[in-house]
């Protein structure tokens, strides 16, 4: 998440770490933006299924573009 930018953080990964480890501080701007598209159940399983009919894994990226368009369509009565 901190890679993604949703997060803000310290790396606390040692040579001992199983795998990455972090600890997060705060919710950036685009991690606000991301939790206020998904969080309307009707536009998360829009959105699951669209992606689901393209291959099933996008980037993070790609995932809240595809939520924004839903709401947009919402929003303009498409």
């Amino acid at each position: 998440m901190m890679q993604a930018g949703l997060v803000e953080g310290s790396d606390v990964t040692t040579m001992d770490s199983e795998g990455p480890e972090a600890i997060p501080t705060c919710l950036t701007w685009q991690g606000h933006e991301f939790l206020d598209a998904c969080r309307n159940e009707g536009v998360w399983v829009k959105a699951k299924e669209k992606i689901k009919s393209i291959g099933g894994e996008v980037p993070l990226d790609v995932l809240k573009t595809v939520l924004v368009e839903i709401i947009k369509a919402q929003v303009m009565g498409c």
